[in-house]
């Protein structure tokens, strides 16, 4: 194969690679779901049972985070503070306000989900 000088033969074979990669994981991904949608049975008292036991164990986990999330962002608004930077205050007024609305989910939404 004689080589163009233009370079151009090696940006097709680099785009030709990318777009059989791209359709590799087109298929991939729709075979897999196909296969999650293959019908199953599922019994009423087991699922309840299952859908509470994992909101019980997800509920406790979101308020862990919540709060981190909360502590992280009192600390960066601290420290910016000391610095008088306004972007890092509002980056971490975000950080606590994200925390108290991940708190305020998982101590209100999830027991109404698991009810």
């Amino acid at each position: 194969m004689k080589r163009k000088t233009n370079g151009k033969g090696r940006s097709r074979h680099i785009l030709k690679g990318i777009t059989r990669v791209v359709n590799f994981l087109k298929w991939k991904v729709m075979v897999l779901g196909m296969a999650a949608t293959l019908p199953m049975t599922v019994w009423a008292s087991d699922a309840d049972t299952a859908w509470n036991s994992t909101m019980d164990t997800i509920q406790p986990w979101m308020t862990r985070i919540g709060l981190v999330l909360l502590v992280f962002g009192g600390i960066e608004f601290a420290i910016a503070q000391q610095s008088e930077d306004a972007a890092q205050k509002t980056r971490a007024g975000r950080f606590m306000i994200a925390g108290a609305i991940v708190i305020a989910v998982a101590t209100q939404l999830f027991p109404m989900l698991s009810a």
